[in-house]
């Protein structure tokens, strides 16, 4: 929706010829379809935009061109050294945007240019000395306190940008991300004690340190570095009296990954148990992003024969292993309640990181077969019995045609009730997602509405077809993920959006 929007937008630009617009919506459609780019393209397939004759790539490099392309020439014809330094900084941005973009899809991508790694370079090192020059200007013109706000926030984007492709030796060679932290964190000290800096006019002293704190977490963790994460996640959990929303979400991470790491973790149970129930709680205050502070998911299976060697088998199996593969982290537990003809394909919620391939396979086993067995009352009994109940929020996803469904209102009835009062006096809860597929009978759509209506506000009920199975596992996926549904916030926190 952003990018066709957007695409409008850029229709009516060229028409009347304002080329400062036509550069903001080319670099800005650039980075929508850089988010899209990082979330469906699928190795080496070409990304197709519906109603465009190229590939997305192809589309988003064009655009990101076109952007660079006008930004020269409007510095070309600025007046003035205040006016050059902000059509430079717009620059940097734009070469740095398409930096990113080319690192994203290099490395052998059906679409981007051959030498797209070698392209990235140049223009990361590009948008490096343009930054240098403006800081250069503003040091000179001593502008560079009464632009702080502007200059700090980009050096966090610049952070995140340069984070997410740390483990890219040739880039850390073009510029190294810790010069950044090391350049935020002398701006922070010298402006501290100005009262009137404009680097704390909207967000406070601490809630500045706060967002380059988390800007570092996220370095860390990227580099695998759990213990520097949660020591500088520690220090913001304890001596700060509030938190801002994304560095909360970093420091939980760490916090989070470091009770995960290894047995040998300072974390007792009963401690980790505690952080769970507390950033639980935390996280519902959290408006645009949330903590993924551990799940378990139970995959249940009804689907008849009639979908035997169909293709949407094959869908329902490609997203069910991609929501196993991508959103279930390592400490999160899985189970499988399923048949297959004759034989049962039932595991119980197993923690994925020491039965990876198992359930992985039973799961795949699972979504690629068909049965008349109704497995639905298996996954609730499952997850009623499991211990990982106590400790983490469940989830049921139920894929059903409906054929199944024998159960009578009644005993549906008492497997919600159960579900729903497991949860009344504990702070997990339990939700049912249910993706109803084809159902063709009234009658069983209404007993799944009952089901998802009576366990929880968070349970869903969703009628798919093979035109709509995707939309419906994406929303299936981000109410699992409570709005954290991928990295592609991350890395667009790297990317810098123009305003007209």
């Amino acid at each position: 929706m952003a990018y066709r929007f957007q695409n409008d937008a850029l229709k009516l630009f060229r028409k009347i010829e304002d080329q400062k617009a036509i550069g903001i919506a080319s670099n800005n459609i650039g980075n929508t379809l850089f988010a899209i780019c990082r979330e469906s393209k699928d190795g080496m397939r070409c990304l197709r935009i519906k109603n465009e004759d190229e590939c997305g790539v192809a589309i988003a490099l064009q655009r990101y061109n076109e952007s660079v392309k006008i930004g020269e020439i409007e510095l070309q014809e600025a007046v003035g050294e205040l006016e050059k330094a902000n059509f430079i900084q717009q620059l940097a941005d734009r070469y740095f945007n398409r930096g990113l973009f080319l690192l994203l899809v290099g490395g052998g991508d059906a679409c981007s240019p051959n030498n797209a790694r070698d392209l990235a370079y140049k223009d990361i090192r590009t948008a490096r000395v343009l930054d240098a020059d403006v800081r250069g200007f503003w040091l000179d013109r001593k502008l560079l306190l009464k632009n702080s706000d502007r200059y700090f926030c980009r050096l966090l984007r610049r952070i995140d940008g340069l984070s997410n492709f740390d483990n890219d030796l040739g880039l850390r060679k073009v510029w190294d991300v810790t010069s950044i932290i090391e350049a935020a964190d002398q701006l922070l000290a010298a402006a501290w004690d100005e009262q009137a800096a404009p680097l704390f006019r909207e967000v406070s002293r601490i809630g500045r340190l706060q967002q380059l704190e988390g800007a570092a977490i996220r370095l860390a963790l990227q580099r695998r570095d759990i213990d520097e994460a949660a020591t500088i996640a520690f220090r913001m959990l304890i001596e700060d009296s509030f938190l801002l929303e994304t560095p909360f979400v970093s420091a939980g991470t760490a916090i989070m990954s470091l009770s995960r790491s290894s047995k040998d973790v300072p974390l007792q149970p009963k401690a980790v148990s505690s952080l769970r129930s507390d950033f639980r709680q935390m996280a519902k205050a959290c408006k645009h992003i949330s903590l993924d502070v551990g799940k378990s998911v139970v995959f249940c299976l009804e689907l008849s024969h009639r979908w035997r060697k169909d293709v949407l088998l094959r869908n329902i199996n490609r997203h069910c292993l991609r929501l196993y593969d991508r959103y279930c982290t390592s400490g999160d537990l899985v189970g499988v309640a399923a048949y297959k003809s004759d034989k049962n394909l039932t595991l119980k919620p197993s923690e994925k990181a020491l039965y990876y391939e198992l359930l992985r396979a039973r799961l795949d086993d699972a979504t690629t077969s068909t049965s008349d067995e109704e497995a639905f009352q298996i996954a609730a009994q499952m997850v009623l019995e499991a211990d990982s109940s106590l400790e983490n929020d469940t989830f049921i996803l139920l894929i059903s045609d409906g054929e199944s469904a024998r159960l009578n209102e009644t005993e549906y009835k008492t497997v919600v009730r159960h579900l729903r009062e497991f949860g009344r006096d504990r702070s997990t809860s339990i939700h049912v997602l249910i993706i109803g597929v084809s159902v063709e009978s009234d009658a069983v759509r209404q007993k799944f509405r009952l089901i998802c209506n009576g366990v929880s506000k968070s349970s869903m009920y969703l009628d798919a077809n093979k035109d709509t199975i995707e939309g419906a596992f994406e929303r299936v996926t981000t109410r699992i993920m409570g709005r954290k549904v991928s990295n592609s916030n991350h890395f667009l926190r790297g990317t810098t959006m123009e305003k007209f």
